[in-house]
């Protein structure tokens, strides 16, 4: 009897994993700027990239420990035998507060008949500065630069070809939008060939990213689909995407050795259950399971991943797990490596009726 578990992975999954991930960039994101910004002696709340709530916390407790100094700050008597020529050389150095500059303006300061000063360009020395505004007056610029500025630099280091992150990953993800709500991964897998894949995973509603291991099997697909596939009416657009997973040494070394998203276990002991092998998996993204059982026989089960990387994992999972330290479990070829055309990825086959437009 075979039996399929799942025809695809839950889109929730898929999801999950992309917020895990947004949410760990953010974090580092956060700690660069709150780093620099410690670093320059301002706080995070003066970077545009600061969340709302802690601008406003962070605002609210420098207003509490300026309103504190002015109270707390003593009465400062000037010193009555200081010579008028003293005290018309008298100077004010006030340190700038636009983001970026760090200048010192000199300010000379001259004093009348009642003993005010002349100068009204900032704030005496017994008074804090308002965190809104400059020395003159004007408005503190937020951040480490303007976002328009920031955003000028950025679009020049990438005209000329900059990248932080080193050199421009080979383009071997495509992108299927326009999928319609019947169809899973697995049916959409059914349309992948010519070329092992490395992962899978859903994009947005109506859309699922399918990355190859080789950038010639991507760009072949790409040439071959230019203009969509149609199924039952519809017809699903194919676009390389514009960004792909570098291929780090580690994965080459595991698709070298003969690794795929495919695993055949075999000889599974009488004793495990169907939802024993589901229970394995329950941790990693599978696109789906076929189990092979007899009455009185070993079992067997092809387990499809949605990445090489998941597969890995679940072959170290149970190499010294028992039962399944006794199994006979390996790599096999990937169906969209071995296929020429459109196939049924070992699923009830739901594009049979799919053609190139």
């Amino acid at each position: 009897m075979t039996v399929i578990i799942g025809h695809t992975t839950p889109f929730g999954q898929s999801e999950t994993e992309k917020q895990v991930e947004l949410r760990r960039v953010r974090k580092i994101v956060y700690d660069v700027f709150r780093e620099f910004c410690a670093a320059r002696g301002r706080p995070l709340s003066a970077s545009v990239h600061a969340p709302p709530r802690i601008r406003e916390r962070e605002k609210a407790e420098h207003l509490r420990k300026a309103a504190g100094k002015v109270q707390s700050a003593p009465i400062l008597q000037r010193d009555s035998q200081e010579s008028p020529e003293a005290k018309s050389q008298r100077v004010l150095k006030k340190s700038s507060l636009d983001a970026g500059n760090a200048t010192v303006q000199i300010l000379p300061v001259s004093l009348s008949d009642s003993g005010t000063t002349a100068a009204q360009s900032g704030p005496t020395p017994s008074q804090d500065p308002d965190p809104e505004k400059t020395p003159t007056g004007s408005p503190v610029r937020r951040g480490v630069r303007s976002p328009e500025e920031f955003m000028k630099s950025f679009r020049s280091a990438s005209a000329l070809g900059f990248n932080l992150g080193g050199s421009t990953a080979a383009p071997r993800r495509i992108i299927f939008t326009d999928v319609p709500e019947w169809a899973s991964i697995s049916d959409i897998l059914g349309l992948v060939h010519g070329g092992a894949v490395d992962r899978v995973f859903v994009q947005g509603a109506g859309s699922v990213a399918v990355q190859f291991c080789e950038e010639e099997s991507c760009q072949k697909y790409i040439d071959t689909y230019t203009s969509g596939i149609r199924i039952e009416g519809a017809v699903i657009k194919v676009a390389k995407a514009p960004t792909t997973d570098k291929m780090i040494p580690s994965l080459t070394a595991l698709i070298n050795k003969g690794a795929s998203r495919v695993v055949r276990a075999g000889n599974i002991p009488l004793s495990m259950s169907l939802q024993d092998v589901h229970q394995l998996v329950r941790n990693l993204h599978v696109e789906h399971i076929l189990y092979n059982a007899r009455p009185g026989c070993p079992g067997s089960a092809y387990l499809f991943f949605c990445s090489i990387t998941h597969g890995h994992k679940f072959l170290d999972k149970i190499r010294d797990q028992e039962p399944w330290e006794h199994c006979e479990a390996g790599f096999v070829i990937d169906p969209c490596q071995a296929a020429s055309t459109f196939h049924g990825n070992t699923i009830p086959y739901q594009m049979a009726n799919a053609e190139a437009v």
